[in-house]
């Protein structure tokens, strides 16, 4: 399970962003042209490349401290080879293009004339450029600590996945709702 924790990771942070929202009326072109000015001002391009650099870095640090000293070199090989292939079609999705054509359609759909207006002139600000420079470090570290905490999330899923199987008899790696043997029936697995 140790060697699978960074793409579950992934997997569980893209899943907490994928939910879906109320639907949204089509943005104006007047929404659509700040939000474009928007995300220019933000550096969006430079963000999602650092992101995806460190993301690198983190993923590369924990497949090694995960592995720890007695995989063969062989595993490790294979393992880098995979999390290398895994990152590479995640950053072509993830393009800067197709990450600007997102946050347009989202920011415009999502905030009024004023709201985008109030932030686009916040980011022209020497303050606002300063928080455009410091958000990729900003999401590095938030992400850092969120790997972190991922042994304990971890072992709280697997708790909270084996407390039903206990309670029905069924053997822990069966959860509950599976569990082909009805409690009721006495059986014995």
């Amino acid at each position: 399970m140790k060697t699978h924790l960074p793409l579950l990771t992934i997997i569980i942070i893209l899943t907490g962003f994928a939910t879906p929202g109320k639907a949204q009326v089509q943005p104006s072109a007047t929404n659509i042209a700040l939000a474009e000015q928007l995300v220019g001002l933000m550096h969006l391009d430079q963000g999602v490349n650092t992101t995806m650099s460190g993301m690198k870095q983190i993923m590369a640090k924990n497949v090694d401290s995960s592995m720890g000293t007695n995989a063969s070199p062989e595993s490790k090989a294979m393992i880098q080879k995979s999390m290398d292939s895994s990152m590479s079609a995640a950053a072509s999705l993830m393009s800067a293009q197709n990450m600007k054509e997102m946050y347009v359609s989202v920011y415009a759909g999502m905030f009024t004339t004023e709201e985008l207006q109030g932030a686009i002139d916040f980011y022209k600000t020497p303050v606002g450029q300063k928080w455009v420079e410091k958000q990729p470090q900003v999401a590095m570290a938030v992400m850092a600590k969120s790997m972190a905490m991922m042994p304990q999330i971890m072992a709280a899923m697997r708790k909270s996945m084996d407390a039903p199987s206990k309670m029905t008899n069924a053997p822990a790696s069966v959860p509950a709702q599976i569990s082909s043997t009805p409690p009721s029936a006495g059986a014995t697995n």
